[in-house]
């Protein structure tokens, strides 16, 4: 079962790297996007580049499973190791990489380019501000999560339920679904019924409410993966091209729907599909398993971390001297480059010192946290 990690790795770096490919469409010059071949490609498959807000619910239903593993193994797992390994191995590459995103926009920002996307006159054009620098470190208040880097802003929905990660699979292991899935639902229900009222354009916590739901969907589909597995390897060659076919109309054009709510759970319905397609076709799996795309997924978190920070440097350089695609296909180059240094010199030492962390807090701690998984009748 271990194999599967590489898998899923190999998702994950798929997601960030699309994640990417997103930001760069958004960057593009506006005149680019008012042609016939930018509504077609909205209207085709393709319309998945288009949809990088989703990326990110893939990235919560994932880490609800992955996490999840070890509490269905019955791993003897300890509140305060779980946090610190956790928080050590998202925090130290957050701020080693928030740092190079502060320190590239004071030096090379020079307050936007009205030929280009809306998203890059979104970023880096906030003043200087020690306390918004500060909140950036300590994760800290209300605050203005786009100014350097706007893809931080699903670290601190990530962060903020990893203390309550634990809490959620004492439900799961002790609840059947339904219990678990409703208590998602509500939560997020209210998440975005005060939305509705404060309208905050950051990350206040009342929108982790909405999130937690995912990271639920994810630790579901953990506990009845040998259930969901069984019922797809039974299904015949057909029903399963149809149901991979669903899974990617519900994913892809979730946001077709008016309602942000909806969509959303649109999305996380055509996630849970694709996932428990990929754990359960042999072919997915030799396709997953390509040495390129294994190496995407070990450096997936620095591409995430550092593409946005790559492409404004390069583009505030090179832009109106080099076409910009050659500006684009550097930022893939160069931010492939930076986050293979960043895993080897930045997140393998962060990985191997929250391990460390974690035993010694575990050696201190005779009872795990959460009894042993209790069957559903």
């Amino acid at each position: 079962m271990n194999k599967r990690y590489e898998e899923l790795d190999s998702l994950r770096g798929i997601a960030a790297m699309l994640v990417f490919i997103f930001h760069m469409l958004m960057i593009l010059p506006n005149s680019w996007k008012e042609g016939l071949i930018w509504h077609l490609i909205n209207l085709s498959p393709l319309h998945h580049l288009l949809i990088g807000d989703k990326r990110v619910i893939f990235f919560f239903i994932l880490s609800g499973f992955v996490l999840s593993l070890p509490f269905f193994r019955k791993k003897r797992l300890s509140y305060p190791s779980f946090i610190i390994r956790r928080i050590v191995r998202l925090y130290i590459p957050y701020a080693i990489a928030i740092t190079f995103a502060i320190l590239t926009s004071i030096y090379f920002s020079k307050g936007g380019n009205s030929e280009l996307g809306g998203l890059f006159n979104a970023l880096w054009m906030a003043p200087v501000d020690v306390e918004l620098i500060i909140n950036h470190y300590l994760f800290i208040g209300n605050y203005n999560v786009y100014a350097y880097n706007i893809a931080i802003w699903s670290l601190i929905h990530e962060l903020r339920i990893a203390f309550i990660f634990p809490l959620l699979m004492v439900m799961a292991i002790r609840f059947r679904w339904k219990i678990n899935l409703a208590l998602g639902v509500g939560l997020a229900v209210i998440g975005a019924a005060i939305h509705l009222i404060l309208q905050d354009p950051y990350q206040p916590i009342y929108k982790t409410l909405f999130y937690i739901l995912m990271f639920i969907i994810g630790i579901l589909i953990s506990k009845y993966k040998s259930n969901l597995l069984e019922g797809y390897k039974s299904l015949n060659k057909g029903f399963k091209i149809g149901l991979f076919i669903i899974g990617y109309l519900i994913y892809n054009y979730s946001d077709f729907i008016g309602n942000p709510l909806l969509a959303d759970w649109l999305t996380s319905i055509g996630v849970s599909i694709l996932l428990v397609i990929v754990l359960g076709s042999t072919l997915a799996s030799k396709i997953l398993l390509w040495r390129p795309l294994k190496y995407l997924g070990k450096i997936s978190y620095g591409v995430y971390l550092y593409h946005l920070p790559v492409l404004l440097t390069l583009l505030y350089v090179f832009y109106g001297k080099i076409p910009i695609i050659i500006i684009m296909g550097l930022a893939v180059i160069i931010t492939l480059i930076i986050s293979n240094l960043a895993w080897y010199f930045i997140e393998k030492p962060s990985i191997k010192l929250a391990k460390f962390l974690s035993d010694k807090f575990s050696y201190n701690i005779k009872e795990p946290v959460l009894v042993e998984e209790k069957r559903s009748s």
